[in-house]
């Protein structure tokens, strides 16, 4: 549920914060604090609800749609704060409450914190924080309730420590109204202190970043991470949103957190990623040469084969390579997914891609690769699935799933339990590796992964044809439809 500000021109407060819960999967409630008055390019003022009319509201939602967390934005009046927090002092179900202490709208941040009252500000610090479980003041407001300038991380740091004081509130105090570099948050929890950075980014459209990432950490905590997880969770995914700011007037325009969920609309729409991937290796045996590998796997009706080559071979070796693969493959009717080089799938005519988390960020692979070829991307635990939540992908290949030797360094094995914790978070379809064999297809696919992709299961066989016909028979028996 999300309680704050309505922007007639629909950029900022609860328009934002809707958008951000929607991007999540979640169904969005509101109340509204304080009908605005403003456009993109300025704020003339706000007309605060009543007291009892925001109450009413308030509890006409917790009274039916029992939220998993409350968002909180401008509350309009000291008088408005007060019955927020009675509500939620009184509220039988305990949740989540993220509190954006919004001093100023976005279009007058250049001015200074002055558009809330002092009595405004004392009500957020006395009736709010203490029933808040996360703050998150921009550098101008955590100035004003440190009462005292920000200009040093260290100083930032006691800040974020001074504003949680003696409440149980964790305290992210956001770095983007700075300068410099680098854009870093930082986050007071339990009486640790951690930093986030990333780098900065110069974009035109930015209304919103405020209330847009608040909404996404009370969305992360309303479906069960902790503090620090709904954190990092929430700044990557308004790193997707940052770059997809929207134009709508003549000043600057909000961010998009739902580009990422229109992206796999047209994923949905445009193509889904094979039951089965088999995926060539080198590495683990010498018998035969991915190309040759690839034949045998065709042969035995495979119909997307992934060409991973770590041999360390020059750039022009693997484009060589993987159009010898795709010529086979379109003799098939099958597709090429790159695995790791971007730079070689996007020479190969219809190639897509699959990176891991030491290559290029998806949104840099999507970029470099284009809107078409399917690209999938790694997870090795839940937190590397939250961080990939809206990330431009078609798949997810999650694992490893059971022991293997196919990967030098592979991580520990995250089980059925594991994949089936991704799958339910996924928004994209999982594909499940490490350890597969035919005989184990079936626990996978009622574990919630849409395929698999095998490695030693083909590649180390005596017979690679043979192989690939057994998972594609234990594949048709487990997923009907699509079958290799």
């Amino acid at each position: 549920m999300a309680i704050g500000g309505l922007d007639p021109c629909g950029c900022a407060g609860i328009h934002a914060d809707m958008r951000a819960i929607q991007s999540c999967g979640l169904h969005a409630a509101s109340a509204v604090s304080t009908i605005t008055i403003q456009d993109t390019r300025s704020y003339s003022g706000g007309i605060a609800t009543t007291p009892a009319a925001l109450g009413d509201q308030i509890h006409a939602v917790l009274g039916d749609l029992k939220p998993a967390a409350i968002k909180i934005g401008m509350v309009g009046s000291a008088a408005n704060a007060a019955v927020i927090a009675k509500v939620i002092k009184n509220n039988d179900a305990e949740v989540p409450v993220v509190l954006d202490p919004v001093l100023a709208a976005s279009t007058t941040r250049a001015t200074n914190c002055t558009t809330q009252s002092e009595e405004i500000i004392r009500a957020l610090q006395g009736e709010l924080f203490p029933v808040s479980t996360l703050i998150t003041p921009n550098l101008e407001e955590a100035a004003v309730f440190a009462n005292h300038p920000l200009i040093t991380r260290a100083q930032r740091e006691a800040a974020a420590a001074a504003i949680a004081g003696d409440t149980k509130a964790a305290v992210l105090l956001k770095g983007g109204h700075g300068d410099g570099p680098t854009c870093d948050d930082v986050l007071y929890c339990g009486g640790e202190t951690m930093v986030f950075s990333s780098p900065r980014g110069d974009y035109e459209h930015t209304r919103a970043t405020g209330c847009t990432l608040a909404s996404l950490c009370a969305s992360m905590l309303a479906g069960g991470a902790n503090i620090p997880e709904a954190a990092k969770s929430a700044r990557t995914m308004l790193g997707w949103a940052l770059p997809h700011g929207r134009a709508v007037g003549t000043g600057p325009g909000p961010v998009n957190p739902l580009w990422g969920v229109n992206r796999q609309a047209e994923c949905s729409a445009r193509q889904r990623p094979a039951r089965l991937h088999v995926i060539t290796d080198t590495a683990s045996q010498q018998r035969w040469s991915a190309t040759e590998l690839a034949e045998a796997a065709l042969r035995g009706g495979a119909s997307t084969i992934q060409f991973r080559d770590k041999s360390h071979k020059d750039t022009r070796e693997l484009v060589a390579s993987a159009e010898q693969i795709a010529r086979l493959c379109a003799a098939h009717d099958a597709s090429l997914i790159v695995n790791d080089r971007v730079d070689v799938a996007k020479t190969v005519t219809g190639a897509g891609a699959h990176i891991g988390a030491c290559d290029l960020s998806p949104i840099e692979a999507r970029s470099l690769l284009g809107p078409k070829p399917l690209l999938g991307a790694t997870a090795n635990s839940v937190a590397e699935a939250r961080d990939l939540a809206d990330a431009p992908i078609d798949y997810l290949g999650v694992g490893p799933v059971y022991q293997t030797s196919s990967k030098v360094g592979a991580k520990k094995p995250i089980g059925c339990a594991g994949l089936a914790q991704i799958a339910s978070l996924a928004r994209v379809p999982v594909i499940a590796i490490g350890g597969i064999t035919a005989d184990r297809v079936a626990d996978v696919a009622a574990a919630g992964a849409a395929g698999v992709a095998v490695i030693g299961a083909v590649c180390n066989s005596n017979n690679p044809t043979a192989a690939t016909k057994d998972l594609i028979n234990a594949v048709s028996d487990n997923w009907e439809g699509q079958t290799s």
